[in-house]
């Protein structure tokens, strides 16, 4: 009697029996717990912490826990073909498919930073395959196309993350669109370009500057004050070339070309660095007036007005705010974003111009007489009268 008594009450208490068959969990969790505090120490804690998790990856070599810690632990020493490794050996422990992609899109990155582009590729692509690839996924693996030679692929998947940017970032809190869209945009220009595509480049460019009109994101990266990155290391200089020759500031853009020869001489693309280098020099860049118009483009349309076909009329008026330039406020003395409402009825025809306060007056005056006069949609385009929004971004020529 006493004895079945005794067994249900440990039948009724599974605990023991994970004991049983993992006498070292207990251990194993408790190395865990004290790696995760080691990682967040001081500036010797990573190591210790991979010391702490190798102890209890010998008593539990299974452990996904433990083993994407160890990844941690070794990306904050900077070991990062090790890191990817061990992202990799995690991978073949998750348990769920969105840990096995976590894992994927972690070791494709320290592949990357590790300059094994081959590696980092499969990585991604894996991620992609297994349908839970963001844009950021597909803008990071068209770079390690790029990186490798292959162009025409890198640009379809720049392509790819612009779309769903569009379509699936602005939900997400605390997710700037703006960056995402603007790297994207960069990446697909650059592609362009070294596919000696050169108008559809500088679209494209344009584009980007919409969305990082002082080029934030890429002085961040060359300065290295942000957790975005080129690959290889030195390519931020070319994408800051382009960026600068479309932004009217020919002697930064020589600047910048020249800094990405110094740095990565064995570059494929250095030939065409060159040739920026040459028109640069014979002043094919330089303008007259103190103002540029780096990019235009539609940023919002209401309900059954075509964005696209918008962009598409200012693209075949390029000098459509030209003749605006110099009624734009004589203090505007660095990069600058001008958004502009403009209202269409449904004919397609501009009813009026709103801009960004009584400064602009004049400029916002001339931008609805030229807007007029050039944005005439085609019939059966609209169905009915809205509201657009135009973004303008204006630099100073230096």
């Amino acid at each position: 009697m006493f004895a079945s008594v005794a067994l249900a009450v440990v039948l009724a208490a599974p605990a023991f029996w994970e004991r049983v068959a993992d006498p070292h969990r207990a251990q194993v969790e408790a190395l865990i717990a004290r790696a995760r505090g080691e990682m967040l120490s001081g500036k010797d804690g990573p190591g210790r912490a991979e010391k702490t998790l190798r102890e209890a990856l010998r008593f539990d070599p299974g452990s996904f826990t433990a083993t994407m810690l160890l990844g941690e632990a070794q990306v904050g020493q900077g070991q990062r073909a090790a890191a990817a490794l061990s992202f990799g050996r995690a991978r073949a422990l998750a348990r769920t498919p969105a840990e096995e992609s976590r894992c994927s899109l972690l070791a494709a990155i320290e592949n990357s930073r590790a300059g094994r582009f081959d590696q980092a590729l499969a990585e991604y692509d894996q991620h992609i395959r297994l349908g839970e690839a963001e844009g950021d996924a597909y803008t990071n693996s068209a770079e390690i196309l790029m990186a490798l030679g292959r162009l025409g692929e890198a640009q379809d998947r720049y392509r790819e993350a612009i779309r769903l940017e569009d379509q699936a970032r602005p939900a997400i809190p605390g997710h700037d669109r703006d960056e995402y869209l603007a790297l994207a945009y960069y990446g697909l220009g650059v592609a362009l370009d070294r596919d000696e595509q050169g108008q559809a480049a500088r679209e494209a460019i344009a584009r980007a500057v919409l969305h990082d009109p002082r080029m934030a994101l890429l002085d961040a990266a060359r300065d290295g004050r942000s957790d975005v990155f080129f690959v290889p290391p030195g390519d931020v200089h070319y994408y800051r070339g382009l960026a600068l020759m479309v932004m009217g500031r020919p002697r930064e853009a020589t600047d910048a070309f020249q800094r990405f020869l110094t740095e990565q001489r064995q570059s494929r693309w250095g030939k065409r660095a060159e040739t920026h280098l040459l028109a640069l020099a014979a002043g094919v860049e330089r303008g007259r007036s103190r103002l540029r118009l780096v990019a235009s483009g539609t940023v919002h349309a209401d309900e059954g007005i075509s964005a696209p076909v918008i962009d598409a009329l200012l693209r075949n008026h390029p000098d459509v705010f030209e003749r605006c330039l110099d009624d734009a406020p004589g203090n505007v003395n660095e990069t600058t974003r001008v958004s502009l409402e403009v209202e269409l009825d449904s004919a397609g025809v501009v009813q009026q111009v709103k801009g960004p306060g009584p400064e602009w007056a004049s400029f916002v005056g001339c931008a609805s007489r030229r807007l007029k006069e050039a944005l005439r949609l085609p019939r059966g385009t609209t169905a009915k009268s809205g509201w657009i929004r135009l973004d303008l971004v204006l630099a100073v020529r230096r």
